[in-house]
């Protein structure tokens, strides 16, 4: 009965094997080309993205893809999209070189030119009812320009910016997917005429002794010395208060306070206009509130964008470098 079994086991084995379909047969690619030999693509913030198809070729899905590309001083990854006979190209790096892809033993070749765009302003301070051109570099010809907010500034399919009312926006340029753009503050002619002054004060020397002085400079001298420029007094028509009197006069006496102060939403929000003061608090000095330095906040910066597609801003300072300060409640006012 065993003897019998094993024989029954052996030839339903037997059969089996004889039934077994063969080897598939490796996919022909010989005729296989690209959809385009040159493909130039356009980094705005962090990575371009591109990409070519592939006609004339048998399914990919058991393909064996590989890639090589020539130019070592550029990063460059390459992925194959099967379903769709795609492959999706992507670089964090400027520069030109040749990609040489591989479907099992076929080659296929193509020039890669990754462009930087750039743009000439990222922050721009405007009078109301003026106008200014933003400029980009390496940028292609199906830019599209847009604004965050148009009863401050529109813009033209050119970049032709036009300040309408005063306060900020973000005007910005679309590539694809991605954007680059400028932070634009609306202000009054006066205070373009202070913001000008308190930069320029802002070459000199500090000095405390010689604070009112040509050529030289404190903190609390070169906020009064700007206004007065534009014919506006803070708190003294005659001589520049120290820091904490400036605070005390428009914090505490006419009510000029900034809620929240340099926060980050006051910040993200452009709630902060050029010309606003900033106060640095806590010293142990006796004075209001313990304030030992003021300076004049002068603008935005856009940095870039997020991934929800929000400006990345930094603030912008008379005497400090841009982003200086970060964000935190240091107290505020806004003195016009």
């Amino acid at each position: 009965m065993k003897i019998r079994r094993l024989v029954a086991l052996l030839l339903v084995l037997s059969l089996a094997l004889v039934q077994a379909p063969a080897t598939a047969k490796a996919e022909d690619y010989s005729n296989a080309k690209l959809s385009t030999t040159y493909l130039k693509i356009y980094r705005v913030n962090t990575i371009a993205e591109g990409k070519v198809d592939i006609l004339d070729c048998p399914s990919l899905e058991e393909s064996d893809f590989d890639y090589t590309w020539s130019n070592s001083k550029m990063d460059v990854i390459c992925g194959l999209d099967a379903e769709n006979k795609t492959i999706h190209i992507y670089s964090d790096t400027k520069g030109t070189t040749t990609i040489r892809f591989w479907l099992d033993d076929k080659v296929l070749s193509m020039t890669l030119v990754v462009a930087q765009v750039g743009i000439k302003n990222n922050s721009l301070l405007l009078v109301k009812g003026k106008k200014s051109t933003l400029k980009l570099s390496n940028a292609p010809s199906d830019v599209k320009w847009c604004t965050t907010n148009k009863k401050v500034a529109t813009v033209t399919s050119k970049g032709v910016v036009k300040a309408k009312k005063i306060g900020n926006a973000v005007v910005y340029a679309k590539i694809g997917e991605e954007r680059i753009g400028c932070a634009v503050s609306v202000v009054k002619k006066k205070m373009k005429i202070v913001i000008k002054k308190a930069y320029s004060l802002a070459k000199g020397k500090y000095s405390q002794p010689k604070r009112m002085k040509k050529g030289y400079y404190d903190c609390s001298s070169l906020v009064w010395r700007a206004y007065k420029k534009a014919k506006w007094y803070l708190a003294n028509r005659w001589y520049a208060p120290v820091a904490a009197d400036l605070a005390k006069y428009y914090v505490k006496k006419k009510k000029k306070k900034i809620k929240g102060g340099l926060s980050a939403s006051n910040i993200s929000k452009m709630k902060l206009r050029p010309g606003d003061l900033m106060f640095l608090t806590g010293a142990n000095n006796g004075r209001y509130k313990g304030i030992y330095h003021v300076e004049m906040f002068t603008g935005y910066k856009c940095i870039g964008f997020d991934v929800q597609n929000k400006p990345i801003l930094v603030t912008r300072w008379a005497v400090m470098p841009d982003g200086y300060y970060g964000f935190g409640k240091h107290l505020m006012a806004r003195p016009k």
